[in-house]
């Protein structure tokens, strides 16, 4: 950040053999093109040398440090410890500061932030606690020793946070939606600025990450909404039909968003562009809804944001939280577009299927 600084201790003791030897007056002197003391220096070069300090005490014995019988517990507080500094910097910072937490166990690290890069919950022992000053308000407060990530959610959080800096946004607001893809979000947050609203929509990478996002909210006891794919119960690969797997995920969403009480879920069928376009694309999703949104005229316009209006509203109808309404919605779209007897979607289908492929094989004469 910045290269070829130079500091050096300046003492003012009294006595050069004093065990005291940084006396009060005592200053550190920097070297950046001109030389001053360090309080003359810009708040981001001082705050660096912070986080250079904490990064050389954690790593100065090369392992975990171990308390010390009869040593008193510290206790480093710092107040917004993203401020001043460019944000490759302050992800430098964090991991500086987990790693001094992790490595000094005599020290217990509180840190006040409005950063959502400095929040981390792929790391062990972390607490996070959201004060609002409103009258009336409780604290929020979320701790990973609670939440038991396992291995693959920590990997997961890592990914998720690498590809979003600002992921944690989601801690500093209480209008939270939940999607698995840039469409839904691109459409939510354009319909949520038409209605005047400040929602937050995380987008979680992905279906599989919705229930972990929603056990995260849960335990941060903050309302949410989760829009999600229903995707159909079979899909078609070079070898035949199977189940597929983000079918069963449907379930794992609705009861994870519904356990605390606090989520509120809403599937599409069997995808955005099925639902509201009554298509079936693979590339282009996102080009496609900004399309569609552009075109203030259109029918697939006025599609998407009678839906998306109905889903920030809370419309009990859309809703699919419970089974019985997921099943409700899932035999309406069988219905209009006549799939009982598409393999993609019957499982009646695939038993007649297997009964064909079965007697096939009976009648097929034998080869010498």
């Amino acid at each position: 950040m910045f290269p070829g600084t130079r500091i050096a201790l300046i003492p003012r003791s009294k006595d050069a053999l004093d065990e005291k030897l940084i006396a009060a007056d005592s200053y550190l002197e920097v070297t950046h093109g001109n030389t001053s003391p360090l309080g003359l220096q810009g708040t981001g070069l001082q705050r660096a040398l912070l986080w250079s300090t904490l990064s050389v005490m954690s790593g100065a014995s090369g392992s975990k440090k171990k308390p010390q019988p009869g040593e008193s517990p510290r206790i480093l507080l710092i107040d917004e410890p993203e401020a001043f500094l460019h944000p490759p910097t302050i992800r430098g910072a964090r991991e500086s500061l987990y790693a001094f937490a992790l490595d000094n166990p005599d020290w217990q690290v509180i840190a006040t932030t409005h950063s959502p890069i400095f929040i981390d919950l792929a790391k062990d022992h972390t607490t996070i606690i959201r004060v609002d000053s409103a009258p009336g308000e409780r604290a929020h407060v979320i701790s990973t020793d609670r939440v038991s990530f396992d291995a693959v959610e920590r990997e997961r959080l890592q990914m998720i946070r690498a590809c979003n800096p600002v992921v944690n946004e989601f801690f500093f607001y209480d209008d939270i939606v939940l999607v698995e893809g840039a469409t839904e979000q691109v459409a939510l947050l354009h319909v949520a600025r038409q209605l005047g609203r400040e929602v937050h929509v995380i987008n979680c990478l992905g279906k599989a990450n919705l229930p972990l996002f929603a056990r995260i909210l849960n335990h941060f006891q903050v309302a949410y909404t989760v829009v999600h794919d229903a995707d159909t119960p079979f899909v078609k690969t070079r070898t035949g039909y199977r189940r597929n797997a983000m079918w069963t995920m449907n379930t794992s969403i609705r009861d994870t968003a519904t356990a605390s009480g606090l989520g509120r879920v809403y599937a599409q069928f069997p995808h955005f562009e099925g639902e509201y376009f009554d298509e079936a694309i693979k590339s282009g999703k996102v080009d496609r809804v900004l399309r569609a949104l552009a075109e203030t005229d259109s029918a697939d316009h006025r599609q998407v944001v009678a839906a998306f209006e109905a889903i920030l509203r809370g419309d009990p109808e859309r809703e699919t939280s419970i089974h019985e309404a997921f099943d409700r919605r899932l035999a309406a779209h069988v219905a209009r577009h006549a799939l009982q007897d598409d393999p993609l979607w019957s499982p009646a289908r695939h038993d007649a299927l297997a009964q064909d492929a079965v007697t096939a094989r009976e009648v097929a004469p034998a080869r010498d």
